[in-house]
């Protein structure tokens, strides 16, 4: 479990988010790279005892199993960030502007 937390912070953290969707596709690219992870991680552990590691297994514990925990994270941690951009502490991505914008020109 180690090795897909730490694929969901490295995920998340190297994503340039501007807004809440984007919040949302970082969040899923996270997730299924963390239990891709996990996978291998548990394909490299098991594979050393005499029990295998099997598609089955690997899908009924990064998906099926896990459904209440993708639930939760899929509402707090969005819910969390977005509280924590309007007190200030953690802002939103703003995109970079322009060189005519940063001078005052219109665009058309």
């Amino acid at each position: 479990m180690a090795f897909e937390r730490m694929t969901y912070g490295l995920v998340y953290g190297l994503s340039r988010w501007q807004g809440v969707i984007a919040l949302y596709r970082c969040l899923v690219a996270a997730m299924l790279a963390g239990r891709i992870v996990w996978g291998i991680a548990q394909m490299a552990f098991l594979g050393i005892t005499s029990e295998g590691f099997t598609w089955r297994m690997f899908l009924m514990g990064a998906f099926l199993n896990a459904i209440p925990g993708i639930v939760i994270q899929r509402i707090l941690i969005p819910a969390v960030v977005v509280a924590l951009n309007r007190t200030g502490l953690v802002r939103f991505k703003q995109p970079q502007m322009s060189a005519q914008r940063m001078n005052g020109q219109r665009t058309a």
